[in-house]
C-alpha cells in the first residue's frame, strides 16, 4: 500500500472458486487466485473514487477461457 496526496495504491492477490457464471460461461468450479491492483481517490477522509486492475488474463486461462 502506498499514499501520496489524495492517492491510494493497494497491490493484492484475490482467490476464490468459480461458482457462477461469468462473463456468459457456465461455473467452472475451478479455484482461482489472481493479483490486482486499486487506486483510491480520498476525499473529506472518504473514499471519492475507485479505480480497479485485476488481471483478467490470469483469471480467463485459471478458468479454461483462454488457452495458456
Amino acid at each position: 500500500m502506498v499514499a501520496e496526496g489524495d492517492l491510494v495504491a493497494v497491490y493484492f492477490s484475490s482467490a476464490g472458486t468459480n461458482v457462477g457464471s461469468f462473463l456468459g460461461n457456465p461455473p467452472t468450479g475451478q479455484q482461482i487466485n489472481i493479483t490486482e491492483m486499486t487506486i483510491f481517490r480520498i476525499a473529506d477522509d472518504k473514499i471519492a473514487e475507485q479505480w480497479l486492475i485485476p488481471d483478467l488474463v490470469s483469471l480467463n486461462r485459471q478458468l479454461g477461457l483462454i488457452p495458456e
